[in-house]
């Protein structure tokens, strides 16, 4: 089609050959399928941008162009009479310097399609999230995704928080390589892994809710996977710290191995009423830990919400393992 209306067409199938083109210049236009295999037509907009913003930008297929983006849309299937007819003369490329550095937003360009194209372009560089990266920090080397922190975080739950925290400002700054890989994976797998962290993350802080809803009075709750991988925690009113003010979903591992090594075998649900406070923790799925503390006033309440048979047992027991 492209071809009949007079344009020499070079097709490309994943995004990386595509960039890899984009770089050598000679080019007048970009026709972009919306369902782009390897990244988004978002994403591979804006380093297109980078490269040669004066280029006309075609995205194919798609309904409403991205936020923020100028392109033309195209439908799809394309009638001979809609095709752009070929500019005379090719559009001026970029300097190659113009690959860093890079600023934006998220809100237009969402961190995962920012690290996707990064990736497939082998880049070595530090993502800073916010005004002066007080969101976060992301390491990339040659394509690797080998850092990410936020706060108190690192690696892949850092990484996995940046997904899902609000829209903010970014640079795309040369490398750090002071900065201490905590990651080290491809970017696409680093993103896979750190999405069903996300995603395990809000399951357990729905669960979380359950119980505050079924026991009121809780002061604290945990929930995560007893290896430590992925953990959510809520402190709902005043705390009073358990044994040498450790975390409470530290302490209720430990009083899981002590149960194994008296008896022989691990508790699935536990409860315990002390002077200060009441204390119950339930394993579900495969090795997922539900721990939650109230005061000791409310301990039937507590009893009821996780160790008893209440619409939060329910809700434990319906919850995906994994």
């Amino acid at each position: 089609m492209l071809s009949g209306a007079g344009w020499h067409v070079v097709a490309f199938h994943d995004a990386h050959k595509a960039l890899d083109h984009l770089k050598g210049g000679g080019y007048r236009a970009i026709f972009c399928d919306y369902e782009l295999r390897g990244a988004s037509a978002q994403g591979f907009l804006a380093w297109q941008r980078r490269l040669a913003p004066a280029a006309p930008f075609y995205l194919i297929g798609a309904d409403v162009p991205p936020r923020g983006a100028k392109v033309e849309l195209l439908p799809f299937p394309l009638p001979l009479s809609q095709v752009p007819v070929p500019p005379d003369t090719p559009i001026p490329q970029a300097p190659a310097l113009r690959d860093i550095p890079l600023a934006g937003d998220t809100a237009l360009i969402p961190l995962a399609d920012l690290l996707s194209m990064m990736g497939v372009a082998a880049q070595s560089v530090t993502v800073e999230l916010g005004t002066n990266g007080e969101v976060g920090t992301v390491g990339l080397e040659r394509g690797t995704l080998t850092h990410a922190e936020t706060g108190q975080q690192q690696g892949l739950k850092a990484l996995s928080a940046l997904l899902v925290a609000g829209p903010c400002p970014f640079r795309v700054l040369p490398p750090r390589h002071s900065a201490r890989a905590n990651v080290n994976l491809p970017v696409a797998a680093a993103l896979t892994e750190a999405a069903r962290l996300a995603d395990e993350q809000r399951r357990y802080r729905r669960l979380i809710e359950a119980v505050a809803a079924a026991c009121p009075s809780l002061l604290e709750a945990s929930a995560g996977y007893l290896l430590g991988a992925s953990e959510v925690s809520s402190a709902t009113g005043e705390v009073n710290p358990t044994a040498k003010g450790e975390p409470l979903f530290e302490v209720a591992k430990r009083l899981i191995e002590a149960q194994r090594q008296v008896l022989g075998s691990r508790p699935l649900e536990l409860y315990l009423l002390v002077e200060d406070y009441a204390l119950a923790l339930c394993l579900f799925g495969d090795d997922n830990l539900l721990v939650a503390k109230a005061p000791a006033g409310q301990a039937e309440a507590l009893y009821r919400a996780i160790v008893g048979r209440s619409l939060v047992q329910h809700a434990v027991r319906q919850l995906p393992s994994g």
